[in-house]
């Protein structure tokens, strides 16, 4: 059982462990447009996190 947001990219694996075939198209798209988004949401939660960190003096060094 794969969470629903890492599904393509799930299904690409196991395509090409088994030896399934050709990708289609939608569906390298769709994984790499769900690989991008991550990315960027993680970049954007890192940055409010350190903004958020650096405001309080939560860390010693801020």
């Amino acid at each position: 059982m794969v969470y629903l947001p890492l599904a393509p990219a799930a299904h690409l694996l196991s395509r090409s462990f088994s030896g399934g075939g050709e990708w289609t198209e939608w569906v390298v798209l769709s994984a790499f447009l769900q690989a991008l988004l991550f990315v960027c949401f993680g970049l954007l939660a890192l940055g409010y996190m350190h903004r958020l960190v650096r405001l309080r003096g939560i860390l010693g060094r801020y």
